[in-house]
């Protein structure tokens, strides 16, 4: 029995998850509660102490979440896949931000900045399995540098505040995800040529960045442009949904706590001339 718990990560995460729910409903509470009509000053101050709670909670869970992840991530093949799946679905909660399909209303534009911060945290662990983990010098630079990107969205989100004009969170927030993106499609091709993926599984990943590069033209001309380069988010919800899909039938590579280390470009090449002693 002792086995079958501490050899999975999920009765840790499940754990975990329950004790930051707990003081959810209190908080929900007062971020919802209406304010008096003669209140004139300090009236939101509850409010705004209780949405703070509600995010410094949420991505201290995030933080202890992506530890576990790390740490099981070569001996659960299901860990990367269940997170795709989170960063899928809340992708689709930034879409309907920012597409306006949820009506907009006190404390919008924080939750959506609030929820893109999560998405790129849920998509860490799955980019370390297309990087096999033990990525060259190169490639554990782009990876390095898409968790400090995920980490600077979250200290924006929780310390910079959400206003787009009167603050700096939100400008943290998107130039973070376009340096994730950015990142997101170096590790996808890479994976793709090094075998952790195949082109299958990693296409609509690909094209979902493709809307990027319209980000330089929608700053020089902001307008509808603008939306266009966000259906990178939207489109890369199906991305990471098809990887996860393929993760869990068993496609791609996976490897092992004890596995080797993968060949370096030096043996191979050794390899090939016949040099590495008969190995």
């Amino acid at each position: 029995m002792t086995r079958l718990v501490w050899g999975s990560p999920y009765p840790l995460l499940i754990g975990w998850t329950l004790l930051a729910l707990l003081p959810m409903p209190w908080l929900l509470a007062a971020v919802t509660a209406p304010i008096p009509a003669g209140c004139s000053e300090y009236c939101g101050l509850g409010a705004g102490l209780a949405t703070a709670g509600i995010v410094v909670i949420s991505e201290f869970w995030l933080l202890v979440a992506l530890g576990l992840a790390w740490t099981w991530d070569e001996r659960s093949r299901t860990i990367a896949a269940v997170s795709a799946v989170g960063a899928s679905l809340t992708l689709v909660v930034v879409t309907a931000f920012i597409y306006r399909l949820v009506p907009p209303g006190r404390g919008t534009l924080y939750a959506m900045q609030f929820m893109w911060a999560l998405s790129l945290g849920f998509q860490l662990p799955p980019v370390w399995r297309l990087a096999k983990r033990r990525p060259p010098t190169r490639l554990r630079f782009v990876v390095d540098a898409m968790g400090v990107a995920v980490f600077l969205a979250a200290m924006a989100t929780a310390f910079l505040g959400n206003d787009p004009i009167r603050s700096p969170g939100p400008a943290v927030v998107f130039v973070a995800w376009i340096v994730f993106g950015a990142g997101l499609s170096v590790v996808a091709i890479r994976a793709w040529r090094h075998g952790t993926a195949t082109f299958p599984m990693v296409a609509p990943l690909l094209a979902a960045n493709l809307p990027l590069l319209l980000v330089p033209i929608a700053a020089v001309f902001p307008g509808e442009i603008g939306y266009v380069a966000l259906l990178q988010i939207p489109l890369s919800a199906i991305g990471w949904l098809w990887i996860a899909i393929a993760w869990f039938r068993g496609e791609g590579a996976w490897v092992a706590l004890d596995a080797p280390p993968p060949p370096s470009d030096v043996d191979l090449s050794l390899r090939s001339r016949g040099l590495d002693g008969g190995h």
